[in-house]
């Protein structure tokens, strides 16, 4: 029976569909197995939350870059286009209050968004590949006001993952700063542009590398925005948004299918216990 049902899932066929090839089960039984069929075999309505940021991770090499799921885009704040790790990241020129790429703008209040030269000729940034140092050899830079990222053309109800760099491996002299970089949406997950050991005036060591996250967050509209804030000079590098899959049963359905099969099983058996036990009927006049 167990068996039967999930083939018949499978097959595409609805709750109400699957329901009807069976036969001999009680009211009580089919209710609660047409609930559970129909939690099943429905995509997942998940409520729109805000981003769920991972650890920050450190910036090391290619396998940074994350390839789950399908690519929606991904872009290099004020470089040019480049791949690594097989995910094609193209350019994002920036220059204006507000700049506009696909479906992407990153735009601030007031004034205008500067390109950062955030390279170096030093190791460690100088021994990673020529394409990753070309996506966090440039970024997009602003003091005192927040950079606001408007993603649009989502799907509702599509589950996302959010990847974005915050990288600054000048030289001291050259403008080498390492404010701690805020990415908020609803949650706040904060940045270093460079881990090397820094003194008082927040000055890095040149060819220091900063770190990256990974967020995840399911749409609710069909744009999300992101914010990034320094309080000082802050800089953002890259980003890429990936759709992942988000259907699959939520483990409290497939609970519930399995909760209404034992039951179906044990209405079964007993009906087969009492048809057992009844005693043979009577012929006529005896």
């Amino acid at each position: 029976m167990q068996k039967g049902l999930f083939s018949a899932l499978a097959s595409g066929a609805g709750p109400v569909a699957t329901l009807t090839r069976f036969r001999g089960i009680t009211a009580t039984a089919g209710a609660a197995l047409l609930v559970a069929l129909v939690s099943v075999s429905a995509p997942r309505s998940v409520q729109a939350a805000p981003v769920v940021w991972g650890g920050e991770q450190q910036i090391s090499g290619d396998a940074d870059v994350d390839t789950n799921g399908t690519l929606v885009a991904a872009f290099n704040f004020a470089g040019s286009a480049t791949t690594v790790n097989g995910v094609a990241f193209g350019a994002f020129p920036l220059g204006a209050m507000s700049n506009t790429a696909g479906n992407f703008t990153l735009a601030v209040p007031s004034g205008s968004i500067a390109n950062a030269n955030t390279g170096s000729a030093s190791s460690p940034f100088a021994s990673l590949s020529a394409a990753y140092a070309a996506l966090l050899g440039s970024a997009a830079s602003r003091a005192d006001t927040p950079m606001t990222l408007t993603m649009a053309g989502l799907t509702s109800g599509q589950s996302y993952q959010l990847q974005v760099w915050v990288n600054d491996s000048r030289d001291p002299g050259v403008g080498g700063f390492v404010y701690p970089v805020d990415v908020s949406a609803g949650n706040t997950v904060t940045l270093l542009p460079n881990t090397s050991p820094f003194d008082q005036n927040q000055v890095g060591v040149g060819g220091g590398l900063g770190q990256y996250v990974i967020g995840s967050f399911v749409a609710d509209a069909s744009t999300q925005q992101i914010e990034f804030f320094a309080g000082e000079v802050g800089v953002v590098n890259a980003f890429q948004l990936r759709a992942v899959d988000n259907n699959v049963p939520a483990p409290a359905s497939l609970l519930l299918l399995a909760a209404a099969l034992a039951g179906l099983a044990g209405s079964r058996a007993m009906r087969t216990k009492n048809r057992r036990r009844a005693p043979p009927e009577r012929p006529a006049g005896a």
